[in-house]
């Protein structure tokens, strides 16, 4: 038991230093409001819908 909740955690602490080395590698390519979008979406755990809500945009916008 203690293995599989090992593996679990250390999946979720590879998925975050993914996500961490593409932003720091790609980050500069991002105008500003993308970039507020992103840190919402990933630093701040926000939603699509609770984004869309902030930045006044519809759901169409961003699934384009």
């Amino acid at each position: 038991m203690a293995y599989m909740i090992f593996k679990f955690v250390a999946g979720i602490m590879e998925r975050i230093v993914e996500q961490n080395l593409l932003y720091d590698f790609y980050g500069e390519l991002l105008n500003d409001h993308q970039k507020k979008i992103y840190e919402d979406a990933i630093y701040n755990d926000l939603s699509l819908s609770e984004i869309a809500d902030e930045y006044g945009i519809s759901r169409q916008e961003y699934m384009i």
